[in-house]
């Protein structure tokens, strides 16, 4: 019965294929990229994003932008009614391309008018207003 003993050693050709797998997870990293149709933007990084205050309630996420391009190239900006109600100040996020235009603009807005309004900026934080 002395068969069998060839396949000894046989597998080492394998090792070579080690690492072949790791390429594969870098796909699942820019999967949320260019997704940002949806209702008011998702804060990918609060770091490029400028806080607004004291925004009067009628103003528009228009009038922000405009307000925003003043200091950089604003991408975006949204306005946060009150929750106590009508009337009160609402705030408001203008999103920019780079956390250091986003700075900036902290610098140059505070203080900025806005409607009958002056402004208050700050780095955004996940505040709810």
């Amino acid at each position: 019965g002395g068969g069998g003993g060839w396949g000894k050693g046989g597998g080492d050709s394998w090792g070579g294929a080690k690492g072949v797998w790791q390429p594969m997870f870098q796909k699942t990293w820019d999967g949320g990229k260019g997704k940002g149709k949806s209702k008011g933007p998702k804060i990918q990084d609060p770091s490029k994003v400028v806080w607004v205050g004291n925004v009067p309630p009628e103003a528009t996420y228009k009038e922000l932008l405009e307000l925003g391009n003043h200091a950089g190239t604003a991408k975006w900006a949204e306005v946060f009614q009150s929750k106590k109600g009508k009337g009160g100040p609402a705030t408001g996020a203008i999103g920019y391309g780079t956390a250091e235009e986003a700075t900036q603009a902290i610098q140059i807005l505070n203080g900025a008018t806005v409607g009958s309004n002056t402004i208050q900026t700050d780095v955004y934080t996940s505040k709810s207003a």
